[in-house]
Order: structure tokens, then sequence, then C-alpha cells
């Protein structure tokens, strides 16, 4: 009998201590920056199309993917303390560079002369600067939102445009971004690499 009571008395206590390390947890999150996902760089092209009344117009999206990507990422973890609870934060610097085929905006964008640069980011509070983007030599700022219904608007988005006279375009951006227990990155290019350098 006393060593069941026993046993209910540590089981409460080693439940109550995971989920004040659960709250804690999700304390500092909020505060420095979530488990990152980074999702993109994707083209999205929107499209007014005429209704069946021919009165007024529907809005379709098209989306086009890298030729190729890179993800460059240096990670520097650090511990933060909650009274007798440690938890792994982090400060990372992510370089994010490749192609797209001109040839394939042009067609996604029919008769826009822009196209707009999503990426999703799933905690832009972990952003600790603002980002600019290199596209075909020309320097565009990013703004908050990645204006794309695939990735639920969080993240970063810019307008760049559309040109069919060349092959490529490349691109290139770096992020600094603040996050807690990982980092994740989608392979979204037709040819993708990831590269991470961390002591974590």
């Amino acid at each position: 009998g006393a060593c069941t009571i026993a046993s209910f008395l540590v089981f409460g206590l080693v439940s109550e201590r995971e989920h004040r390390y659960s709250e804690v947890k999700k304390e500092i999150a909020e505060s420095w920056g979530q488990r990152q996902t980074i999702v993109g760089p994707m083209i999205v092209a929107e499209q007014k199309l005429p209704a069946q009344n021919d009165i007024s117009f529907v809005s379709t999206f098209r989306y086009l993917l890298p030729e190729t990507v890179s993800y460059t990422t240096e990670l520097v973890p650090e511990v933060r303390s909650r009274g007798i609870f440690d938890t792994v934060v982090y400060s990372s610097r992510v370089k994010i560079c490749g192609t797209f085929s001109a040839r394939e905006i042009e067609k996604i964008s029919g008769s826009n002369r822009t196209a707009v640069f999503s990426v999703g980011i799933t905690d832009t509070r972990g952003i600790e600067k603002q980002i600019n983007l290199t596209w075909d030599k020309a320097v565009h700022p990013f703004s908050p939102s990645s204006r794309n219904v695939l990735l639920r608007g969080s993240g970063i988005h810019t307008e760049v445009p559309v040109r069919a006279d060349v092959a490529l375009i490349p691109f290139e951006f770096e992020v600094q971004l603040r996050g807690s227990e990982g980092i994740v990155f989608a392979p979204v290019g037709k040819e993708t690499n990831i590269s991470i350098k961390s002591s974590w």
C-alpha cells in the first residue's frame, strides 16, 4: 500500500514537471522565436479571368519553383534557463541563392509585367533585420506576408520584374532568423542543396 501511494506521488510530480517544462519552452519560443520552417522561394503569379457572367473577374494563382536553390546556414545555439528548466534556442544566418527559369515565369505571368517572389517562414517574429532580395543584379526589399495562399500567409515577399530575354534569372538573399527546437528547409528546387554549420 505504501509503495503504491509513493508511486502515485512520484508519477504526479513527474507529470507536473513535464507540463511545466512544456509551458517554459512555449514561453521562451513566444519571446524568441518558434521552431522555424523555411519554404521556398517560389514565384506566384495572379491572373484575373472573366467570370461566367462576363461582368466580374476571378483571380487564379499560378506557382513556379526554382530550377536550383541552395541554403547555407550558420546556426549558433544558446541555452535559456527558467528556474530548473533549460531549453535551447538559436540565432541563424541563412543565405539562400539559386535560379529561376525566365521563360517559365513569363508563361505563368500572362500579360503581367511583375510577379511575386514569395518565401514562407513559420515565425516572422524571429527575423532580426530588414531583408533584401538581389534579383538579376537589382535589389528589391522584402515586405511582410508571403502573399501566397499555399503558405497560409506567413513569410515575406517582394515583387520582381518579368523578363524572357535570358534563360535563367539568379537570385540571392540572406535572413538572420531566431528560433527554438529546430529549423527545417523544404527542398523546393529541381536541384536543392542544404548546408548547415553548427556546434549544436
